[in-house]
């Protein structure tokens, strides 16, 4: 059965973004001899979650999740590159994820904060794997943000990369 899975990098304290919405503090750590395990985890996956702030970066960015299912959440009409295809939903995600957790891979729940928080409000995340990285902001887009529910995740595993970045992979086994 697949697991949703949040895979993202956060500031030391606490934020995915700055309060401009720029992700500019990852730029030292975007390394060709080192992916923080990011090469691995493509491989569990059969889809990719996301809303619309996260999708029009990444259309920025130039980058596609080819062969992966594309699910964007938005209220919004969205553009599509030629030749490729999104699944576009909007509302409570409680169904989509039903339906991806029949399958035989993972999904990523890519971003942004808003949906994070949906997700674990309704309890939909099954696993966190949050890349801890050495710069602060102040402030910012943090990555937990009016979550109405307790959690007490486990720890599955940890490493420490030699740039001081600290990848924790937690399982939300009590939920």
């Amino acid at each position: 059965m697949g697991k949703i899975v949040l895979y993202i990098a956060q500031s030391l304290d606490g934020f995915i973004a700055d309060e401009n919405g720029k992700f500019d503090f990852l730029n030292d750590f975007m390394r060709p001899e080192e992916d923080y395990g990011y090469a691995e985890f493509l491989k569990t996956l059969g889809a990719v979650i996301m809303a619309t702030t996260t999708y029009k970066d990444i259309l920025k960015l130039g980058f596609w999740y080819d062969g992966l299912e594309n699910h964007i959440f938005s209220n919004q009409l969205l553009t599509v590159p030629e030749g490729k295809t999104i699944q576009q939903h909007s509302g409570d995600p409680s169904a989509l994820v039903a339906e991806l957790r029949q399958k035989e891979k993972d999904t990523w729940l890519v971003g942004g904060a808003s949906l994070v928080t949906q997700f674990l409000n309704k309890g939909l995340l099954d696993e966190l794997m949050v890349a801890i990285i050495p710069r602060t902001l102040g402030r910012g887009i943090p990555l937990f943000k009016d979550v109405d529910v307790r959690y007490a995740p486990e720890l599955k595993g940890s490493k420490v990369f030699s740039d001081g970045v600290v990848m924790l992979h937690y399982v939300f086994a009590n939920k």
